[in-house]
């Protein structure tokens, strides 16, 4: 009977950790995805000189595919065009949801951000 109580007291502890470490692989895997789509935007726009309305575009549509909502992503993305050599800005905010086993926190998620510069390659030929 003894060990009966301590296996009902400790198998519901062991499922939480299981699912929690399957849960930390999903947010690993969206934060690589995000990383790669903004940093091949970041690369566009260093060819172009800023991130252009395509850009941007391309860059929303991307982390929608990723299967964030729209009111999940927040740009902040430098439309300005800056020759070689100057710095673009550029900030990228996605929610991500269920971080956590829900019976473990309140509020189950947080904000992943992506706030860098990258140097400009575009050369005005005019």
């Amino acid at each position: 009977m003894k060990q009966f109580l301590v296996m009902c007291a400790v198998l519901p502890l062991l499922v939480i950790i299981m699912i929690q470490s399957t849960m930390d692989q999903v947010s690993a895997y969206k934060i690589s995805a995000v990383n790669q789509v903004v940093y091949a935007a970041s690369e566009q726009a260093k060819q172009a000189g800023c991130f252009t309305q395509t850009i941007s575009n391309n860059l929303y549509n991307r982390l929608i595919e990723l299967g964030f909502d729209s009111g999940d992503i927040s740009l902040d993305l430098d439309s300005n065009l800056h020759n070689r050599g100057e710095l673009i800005h550029y900030s990228v905010s996605v929610r991500m949801k269920n971080a956590m086993v829900k019976a473990m926190t309140e509020d189950n998620s947080y904000d992943y951000v992506i706030d860098s510069y990258t140097s400009s390659e575009y050369l005005d030929m005019t």
